[in-house]
């Protein structure tokens, strides 16, 4: 695939309906406060890193395709990136609601306070999760991601 090709292939990604929408709600739930440098792992063609910037924050996009940097790098002048990129993806599957209950409670805390959903439909989402662990019907994926880079 060229790299007019690839352009062509993430900005039809970009098109989808809720693309935009959905990383403004990531961002709320990031909580950084304005200047601070956040990682955009598999960044693709800079879509995320050019609104990041527009927010005041310091992006910096990490993709093991060098075409996606190049464009990246293209939407976002000013941005430094990484080079020799290496990622490493591991997905854990839970099933121990218990051990689990902490860390849902957190992310339900926080898609609250980043006013993602309401009182009620985190309160209905914990309890939801809870009926399927005392069903035996709980699996979480939980995706671990690890990237390493050099500064350019």
């Amino acid at each position: 695939m060229t790299i007019t090709e690839r352009a062509a292939y993430y900005d039809r990604l970009e098109a989808r309906t809720g693309m935009r929408e959905t990383r403004q709600r990531s961002y709320a739930l990031l909580d950084a406060p304005p200047g601070a440098t956040i990682v955009d792992v598999g960044c693709g063609a800079g879509h995320a890193a050019a609104e990041l910037a527009e927010l005041g924050y310091r992006p910096i996009g990490v993709d093991v395709d060098p075409d996606a940097v190049t464009l990246a790098r293209q939407r976002v002048p000013d941005h430094a990136g990484f080079a020799e990129v290496s990622l490493q993806v591991h997905t854990e599957v839970l099933t121990d609601h218990a051990a689990l209950l902490p860390a849902l409670g957190n992310m339900a805390k926080a898609a609250l306070k980043a006013e993602a959903c309401t009182q009620t439909e985190a309160d209905e989402w914990l309890a939801d999760l809870a009926a399927r662990a005392d069903r035996g019907r709980l699996t979480i994926t939980w995706p671990l991601v690890f990237a390493v880079g050099t500064r350019t």
